[in-house]
């Protein structure tokens, strides 16, 4: 989750082996630690996108971008342990062991030529997978995530934001969302986000945010390291403007890419579906020419 959200829930609060078939379109696989992972594949293409949800949500957050690319790639959108139809895992929530989830779906599929995409928490999951170099990559977006490489959080924000999500874990979601979406045109959106994220249980939420190698942790302590470690091409895309480069100073800047979508929120992925899937087209495009 990007800096923007967290700063937005500050203000409220403190202030994302072996296949079973469930449906037609969700699958189980064990992941690490035998927890269950649920995903869905749809198409059958010889370049993947793998899309990675954020904190509180699940896989339907990407439905207009599985629908958009299904047709010229094998699209792949995952629950996260502990989130959606996944093992209701409550203590290892790592960013680590979300990317442990990713690498085990990805390579139970045997897919080549991926591309990741995470949102928010997501996107630091990606990054943390590609870190690893485990599966074959040839790219990652990150959602909405960083800015840059120097925020920081003190422990009394992380105390603060701690007593805000225990003991007011409903009204601080919905008052972000609130926050994110004002206008009446947004309304439904807003609620559908919402609702959604209040699915996952209270101790999922506050257990994916603190802990070593738990997303605040990771901000403040592995995330230069993680950018820095990465040799294939990066793109940030965010809401509003796209973020300067030299704010990520330790990517190398030949396989760095910057996109933006002005006038949207955080879930600019389901806000503005239809330019956001453009702008990740011509992301991919650019993925190409960098690996020339």
């Amino acid at each position: 989750m990007k800096n923007k959200f967290l700063i937005y829930i500050f203000i409220y609060l403190f202030v994302s082996g072996t296949s079973q078939t469930i449906n037609a379109e969700t699958k189980i696989l064990s992941s690490s630690e035998k927890t269950q992972i649920a995903y869905e594949i749809h198409g059958d293409n010889e370049r993947a996108l793998v899309f990675v949800h954020g904190w509180l949500c699940n896989r339907s957050f990407w439905k207009d971008q599985i629908k958009h690319f299904a047709n010229d790639y094998t699209v792949v959108a995952i629950d996260l342990r502990g989130h959606g139809q996944s093992s209701s895992e409550i203590e290892n929530l790592s960013i680590n062991a979300f990317a442990q989830d990713v690498i085990a779906v990805t390579s139970s599929l045997g897919l080549s030529d991926v591309t990741l995409v995470g949102h928010s928490l997501g996107g630091l999951v990606v990054l943390e997978t590609a870190r690893l170099n485990v599966i074959d990559l040839q790219g990652v977006v990150v959602v909405d995530e960083l800015e840059g490489e120097d925020l920081f959080y003190s422990y009394f924000y992380k105390i603060g934001a701690w007593l805000m999500l225990k003991f007011g874990y409903d009204g601080v979601i919905d008052s972000m969302v609130e926050e994110l979406y004002k206008s009446p045109a947004t309304h439904d959106l807003a609620k559908e986000i919402s609702d959604a994220m209040k699915e996952a249980p209270p101790v999922i939420g506050i257990n994916s945010l603190f802990g070593e190698g738990h997303y605040l942790d990771y901000i403040n302590n592995h995330i230069s390291e993680a950018l820095g470690d990465i040799s294939i091409p990066i793109a940030i895309f965010n809401a509003g403007d796209a973020p300067l480069k030299h704010n990520f100073d330790t990517v190398n800047q030949e396989l760095l890419v910057t996109k933006g979508i002005p006038n949207t929120s955080h879930f600019l992925m389901m806000e503005q579906s239809t330019e956001f899937n453009e702008l990740l087209e011509s992301i991919l495009e650019e993925f190409k020419l960098i690996l020339r």
